[in-house]
């Protein structure tokens, strides 16, 4: 191999690919925040704009199967490794986690088993962006681009 190639073949395979990760709730992005809920009368009264957050719990799969149902794009906040599985299976299109160790074991378990749903690092600052950038982590939620509250 030329070594022109061969620097640019390094370069591509160290490159992170960063055009199809979501960005929500950075200052400089445009972005259409999670409304965090805690009843279908607050899904009911959630801006028209915005996705519908959910903490997973057994309390709340009403509201997880009304969205479901409504055809209302909501994102679940998970705390233990089997929620992760549950979240695909119940209809998530996000799901959210502030625990670098479960959104590590999210989102390989999201590429093995082709979960339709995207995996979101939820951050306070820009300090962590790069940490999921690095990872191949779907998305960062950072918490200005939760409105009503926060799990």
């Amino acid at each position: 191999m030329k070594p022109l190639l061969k620097m640019v073949s390094f370069i591509a395979q160290k490159s992170v690919q960063v055009s199809d990760m979501i960005i929500i709730g950075h200052k400089w992005i445009d972005y259409m925040p999670f409304y965090y809920v805690h009843s279908i009368e607050d899904i009911k009264e959630s801006p028209s704009n915005s996705n519908v957050l959910i903490l997973f719990s057994e309390d709340n799969l009403d509201l997880c199967k009304y969205c479901s149902s409504n055809n209302i794009v909501f994102g679940l906040g998970v705390r233990k490794k089997k929620e992760i599985v549950l979240a695909s299976a119940i209809g998530a299109s996000f799901l959210i986690s502030d625990s670098k160790k479960l959104i590590k074991k999210a989102q390989k378990l999201a590429e093995n088993y082709l979960f339709d749903m995207k995996i979101m690092f939820l951050i306070e600052n820009e300090k962590s962006m790069m940490w999921a950038v690095n990872r191949g982590i779907d998305g960062i939620l950072f918490e200005r681009g939760v409105t009503n509250g926060s799990f």
